[in-house]
């Protein structure tokens, strides 16, 4: 069901069901008797407004609105062979970008001419959109972690978080990798092993069955260790698919199993106020043995510039 705005959109886009075509999506709703009269009707709770329930339960009073969350991210989780080769092929284009954009940024570019030429180049090679806004952030601000490109300038001597994405058939890959202008410090090359090392610990480790708190563990202990776990703010990793932020989580708080079919980002990261930060970000589908990392970019410690 849409509007005159989809009506021709929508038969390229929908295949297999019956398309209306009206403004009044209520009527529709109710005229067709899709919505019964009485009884009990689940919403998602993270995608319907206060305002559109409102209007619900004003039309169907006698109907018991249920609140329900992730019923249909749960059964989305687990990817099928064609989910798989979207994500791959999101994952592909994102490589191809990283190899082109590493060999432009040089000292005296701003973070928004970077974020632009990723954009292009992700729509030159066949990407739909860009899943989020990049993440470009160098120096004191790549600290930020989803500090999102502005207008300084890359110095010599900075580290550049890169974090971007693409979408094939509505499927995102979402991947970043940390570069340094120049020839990294001491500091720096301690911090980016640490995380290095971190990832790597985790993607071994991302065996169907293992929890999302277990897996996220793995990634937070190797970094507690070093002494950095006061700057490891965030959660390990997230689910990837039509959402590029989606179920499951990999996290402290999901203690519920990773399975094969599964997509996820792992994705440690370091970031100290004031000096600047790394994260380094895969997709990695579980599998009944061996995780695969559909990620194909380098993760040694490139200099830039």
């Amino acid at each position: 069901m849409t509007d005159f705005r989809y009506q021709e959109q929508i038969k390229s886009e929908v295949k297999g069901y019956k398309h209306i075509i009206d403004k009044d999506m209520l009527k529709c709703l109710k005229s067709m008797e899709m919505l019964s009269d009485q009884g009990r009707i689940g919403f998602e709770a993270d995608h319907l407004s206060v305002s559109e329930l409102t209007v619900l339960e004003k039309n169907f009073p006698k109907v018991e609105w249920v609140s329900t969350n992730l019923v249909v991210e749960r059964a989305a989780a687990i990817k099928d062979e064609k989910e798989i080769e979207n994500v791959s092929a999101a994952c592909k284009i994102i490589d191809d970008i990283f190899q082109h954009i590493i060999k432009l940024i040089k000292p005296g570019m701003t973070e928004n001419e970077i974020s632009a030429e990723i954009t292009y180049q992700s729509k030159l090679k066949g990407s739909e959109k860009d899943p989020f806004v990049p993440i470009i952030a160098s120096g004191w601000r790549s600290a930020l972690p989803h500090g999102i490109s502005s207008s300084k300038s890359i110095e010599s001597g900075d580290l550049i978080v890169l974090d971007f994405g693409a979408t094939v058939n509505g499927y995102a890959g979402d991947m970043t990798r940390t570069v340094v202008v120049g020839e990294p410090n001491e500091k720096q090359r301690e911090i980016y092993n640490a995380v290095l090392g971190a990832q790597e610990a985790a993607i071994d480790a991302s065996t169907n069955g293992i929890t999302g708190a277990e897996l996220d563990a793995v990634a937070r202990d190797h970094i507690n260790d070093l002494q950095f776990g006061e700057y490891f703010g965030h959660a390990l990793g997230h689910g990837l698919g039509l959402n590029v932020h989606t179920w499951p989580r990999v996290s402290e708080a999901n203690k519920e199993q990773l399975l094969a079919g599964m997509i996820v980002t792992i994705e440690p990261g370091i970031y100290i106020p004031g000096f600047g930060g790394v994260r380094i970000e895969d997709n990695i589908l579980l599998t009944g043995e061996k995780c695969i990392n559909l990620t194909g970019s380098a993760k040694e410690f490139i200099s830039v510039g």
